[in-house]
């Protein structure tokens, strides 16, 4: 084993977090992925413990009896008084109406808003289904190698993902298991499920969910907030004090009607550890500038600030 094997092996027993990592061996977090991936190939496995702030720590697992729920956790401190992130959904990287471009914005909007958490609702990549014309990659792996390449990254910006039929098309087809393969190279982001995805936060959860023609885990119909994509636009239900249910718009060119890409920030506050209430501003795409938006086109009363809408939850004690 090399000596840069041993001393990142040394640096996981630590827990020390993927930044420092990276900075104690003097490797690019693309040179880190790639020689995790090689422990990996040696038996070794991994816990990743992701933080609010957008990092990450890594430890080893050493035992038969350490399982995981399936569920992501987002790690926050106790002085943090709201969850601040932003929404997105429906890629589609690969169509040739894709705009990588405006993920790129996103993030430097992130950067700037000083926002580490994005949630993608799903159809990350276009997939392998009908319509190949529309695409300029119709291979499904080389539609993945792009991805992994094209999609942005930023050291402090972790991106919680649930995938889409678009994404399970390549699965379906070829075998090829995008989650497996983001897991080895693109660790910052992270794979929540196929069309459900759960997310805890404090004491409570964030539900990510993409239409998908396989059977999946049910949501709660009562109490919970749901982050859907497949629908290319903006919009948000309410059943119910206790439900919340967010349309996210496509940040792609694959508009549907007047509705344009964009993405939406959502900053949750919270009450014990349970979210109390919701902001949701949403903000559109256009001419490479991003907009706030207005809600006239969606149905919903709107405020004195046409470009958000604030949801309160009123949540039963058990």
């Amino acid at each position: 084993m090399s000596d840069i094997m041993r001393k990142l092996l040394l640096l996981l027993e630590d827990e020390k977090t993927i930044n420092e990592i990276s900075n104690e061996l003097n490797l690019t977090h693309y040179e880190l992925y790639n020689y995790l991936t090689i422990l990996k190939n040696k038996g070794f496995d991994f816990y990743q413990k992701y933080l609010y702030d957008g990092n990450v720590f890594y430890s080893l697992k050493k035992t038969l009896d350490e399982t995981e729920n399936g569920n992501k956790i987002i790690y926050t401190k106790p002085s943090d008084k709201e969850f601040k992130c932003v929404l997105i959904s429906d890629l589609h990287l690969g169509n040739r109406k894709e705009k990588p471009e405006y993920i790129d914005m996103v993030f430097d909007y992130c950067a700037k808003e000083g926002i580490n958490i994005i949630l993608c609702a799903g159809d990350f990549l276009d997939g392998i289904l009908i319509g190949s014309g529309k695409k300029y990659i119709t291979n499904g792996y080389e539609q993945i190698e792009y991805a992994i390449k094209r999609y942005p990254f930023d050291k402090n910006i972790l991106t919680f993902t649930v995938l889409g039929n678009h994404d399970l098309s390549i699965l379906t087809k070829t075998g090829q298991d995008f989650s497996k393969i983001l897991s080895n190279y693109r660790q910052d982001i992270i794979v929540t499920g196929y069309g459900t995805g759960i997310i805890n936060v404090k004491n409570d959860t964030i539900y990510l969910r993409h239409s998908i023609p396989l059977k999946t885990k049910q949501l709660p119909v009562n109490k919970a907030l749901i982050i859907e994509g497949h629908s290319h636009r903006m919009g948000i239900k309410t059943a119910n004090k206790n439900l919340c249910v967010v349309s996210v718009p496509t940040l792609s060119n694959l508009m549907i009607g007047e509705y344009l890409p964009g993405f939406i920030k959502m900053t949750l506050s919270y009450v014990n550890g349970v979210f109390s209430n919701g902001l949701f501003e949403q903000f559109v795409i256009n001419r490479k500038r991003i907009i706030p938006s207005n809600y006239n086109k969606l149905g919903l009363e709107i405020g004195k600030n046409n470009n958000q809408k604030e949801i309160k939850y009123e949540y039963v004690k058990k």
